[in-house]
């Protein structure tokens, strides 16, 4: 559980207002306000009444976006060291099933430089998988290609006709000012049979309640939580079983952050007892506990 300094977005840099969801694609005229996440000029995160996803009423315009991703000053948290991509990889992996002897294909969405994905690759060579595993990562900044690792931009992704059997979009969706055509490529990219994970923010109800937290806008221009998750299969239209749905792992260790570690794992555990007491992924019931910074899914597809 981190705080973060609001960065304020000039008017210049701001879109105009649209009543569309951007997630779901709905009309949706009177979205809830959640919090505000600036107030000069004045932007708020506000909550689809359909999908129930969470995201600013303005957006940063492209050029904005672009110049915050920058990957001489940014780097995604799942790069930040290699402890927390084996720790999400084999958190991943408890809940799939592969056939041993099959090759498996991995499609990395915003991976940066792939380090979710290979650690995925070295777990199951652990594990004993004989079939040969290969990652492709989108990336707006590839990098050089390796014997088992291929890096492409988001349109020569779009124009693909691969499919995957497992997609990955860890950390990525919230940063999308069109998450929904992404979201649709990623399922279009879909073998027979395979699993979809995602990890999201859900930072709203911290900064609702703990004084001095806020949103990491705007890097993040979506909250997607457990209502939106399990949701998420009737909005989009997907056949298939949700697996998981859970807070999201922690990010820090404890030797790296141990005050910030202790307390991200305090936040959650409510949450994780609150989950194991109701089994049913797929229910709209709200959530008691929602003080966990983040949700993770995993998704069995038909």
């Amino acid at each position: 559980m981190t705080s973060s300094t609001t960065t304020s977005v000039p008017e210049e840099a701001l879109a105009s207002r649209v009543g569309t969801c951007p997630i779901c694609c709905r009309r949706a005229e009177n979205r809830r306000t959640i919090v505000r996440l600036q107030s000069q000029p004045v932007v708020e995160l506000v909550e689809c009444p359909f999908c129930a996803a969470q995201s600013a009423d303005r957006f940063p315009l492209p050029e904005f976006l672009t110049a915050l991703y920058d990957p001489t000053f940014y780097r995604s948290s799942l790069v930040s060291g290699p402890g927390l991509s084996a720790r999400c990889a084999r958190s991943i992996l408890r809940a799939t099933r592969f056939d041993s002897h099959r090759p498996v294909s991995i499609l990395d969405y915003g991976g940066s430089d792939g380090t979710l994905s290979q650690a995925l690759r070295r777990e199951l060579l652990a594990n004993g998988h004989r079939g040969d595993v290969r990652s492709t990562v989108v990336d707006l900044h590839p990098r050089e290609d390796t014997p088992h690792q291929r890096f492409i931009d988001p349109a020569r992704f779009e124009k693909s006709s691969e499919h995957y059997d497992l997609l990955l979009a860890s950390a990525v969706l919230e940063h999308l000012a069109s998450p929904a055509a992404t979201i649709r490529a990623l399922l279009d990219h879909a073998a027979p049979d395979s699993y979809f994970y995602a990890r999201t923010p859900w930072d709203s109800p911290l900064q609702r309640v703990v004084p001095g937290y806020r949103v990491k806008w705007p890097r993040h221009l979506h909250d997607m939580g457990p209502a939106f998750w399990e949701r998420f299969m009737t909005v989009f239209g997907v056949s298939g079983e949700l697996l998981v749905s859970r807070p999201s792992i922690v990010e820090t260790s404890f030797r790296d952050a141990p005050v910030r570690t202790l307390a991200a794992h305090l936040s959650k555990i409510p949450a994780r007892i609150e989950s194991s007491l109701f089994r049913d992924k797929s229910s709209s019931r709200e959530r008691v506990w929602k003080l966990v910074g983040g949700w993770e899914v995993l998704i069995r597809l038909a």
